[in-house]
């Protein structure tokens, strides 16, 4: 009795076995019992538009698994984007501008790694009857958040062009540039910055282009790029090192391939042809060669932006390591 008994219970273990060997043979590839596996990247981008390009197209031309990672695109606002990379929510993020900086000279260990675009791709949309800076007296202006780069970019235009903000005009600030696009097509606001593929959008509604950014003297800029956390530098360099080089290779695509950049543009953004076409032209020019700047360029935009810059600064902000050797 008591051997059968032992019998009985060697088989229940050797079932058990089985199935919780059959339990990890049926996990997804994505992680066990719901964790990422270290080849996973979450990247926070605001939403889709020209500077998220380079991401699609790593994906679509498949990039990214030629280096063996996997991409997951989490769209948050701008804040709240830079805010999941600093808690480790999100392993990188699009944005560069202001907002990252400003948490970086806070004390957020996060780095800039790639660049995309070192001129700005806004553009500041206006009603019909908005036909000069003039026009824009007593008048409400969309912008997207205060301190945001785009922000401290109308503000510097406005006071080129002779407007003091605040005082001549009204600026809301409504958010990203869809809703500021909204906002202007429904009337509520007289102007708008914009993004493309929105002024785009815009113009092809009879809207005007009062500005664009791109050719005006408004200072060193950077726009939209790489960042990430030190914590992913630091425990998973291999991982970041091979999530760069596949968004490396996009941007050399963005910078020699108009065809195929045009045509993934219009289908991720569900374009018309035409419209990809320029969007893509009144872009291009924005976006760097290499996905990244000097030392010397590095100095001259925290200076700007911070009214200070030594080499500490320098290399708390930025970290070029990685796409230096891909050029």
């Amino acid at each position: 009795m008591k051997s059968a008994g032992v019998g009985r219970n060697i088989t229940v273990w050797c079932l058990s076995l089985f199935f919780v060997a059959a339990l990890f043979c049926a996990l997804p590839e994505t992680g066990a019992l719901g964790q990422e596996m270290p080849s996973s990247v979450k990247v926070h981008t605001p939403g889709p538009s020209i500077l998220s390009l380079a991401f699609e197209i790593a994906r679509e031309e498949g990039f990214y698994q030629h280096e063996g990672v996997g991409v997951e695109l989490v769209t948050m606002a701008t804040g709240a984007g830079v805010q999941a990379l600093i808690a480790g929510s999100v392993d990188a993020s699009q944005i560069l501008g202001l907002t990252l900086r400003a948490a970086i000279n806070r004390g957020a260990a996060l780095k800039i790694v790639m660049v995309f675009n070192d001129r700005p791709t806004y553009r500041l949309m206006a009603r019909k009857d908005i036909t000069s800076f003039a026009d824009l007296k007593g008048k409400i202006v969309a912008s997207s958040s205060p301190g945001a780069s785009a922000d401290a970019l109308l503000q510097r235009l406005l006071e080129k062009r002779g407007l003091i903000p605040r005082k001549d005009l009204t600026i809301v600030y409504i958010g990203s540039s869809n809703i500021t696009h909204r906002a202007l097509v429904g009337g509520s606001v007289a102007a708008a910055v914009l993004v493309p593929p929105l002024d785009a959008l815009a113009k092809e509604s009879g809207f005007r282009e009062l500005a664009d950014f791109a050719k005006e003297d408004l200072g060193p800029f950077i726009g939209g790029g790489v960042s990430v956390s030190d914590k992913f530098l630091r425990e998973r360099p291999d991982v970041m090192a091979r999530f760069l080089r596949a968004t490396w290779r996009a941007l050399r695509v963005i910078k020699t391939n108009r065809k195929l950049s045009v045509a993934i543009l219009s289908k991720f953004m569900n374009l018309p042809t035409d419209v990809a076409e320029k969007i893509y032209d009144g872009s291009v020019s924005a976006f760097t060669d290499y996905g990244f700047g000097s030392e010397e360029w590095q100095s001259r935009l925290l200076e700007f932006e911070v009214g200070r810059t030594d080499k500490a600064l320098v290399q708390k902000t930025f970290d070029f390591s990685v796409v230096r050797k891909l050029k």
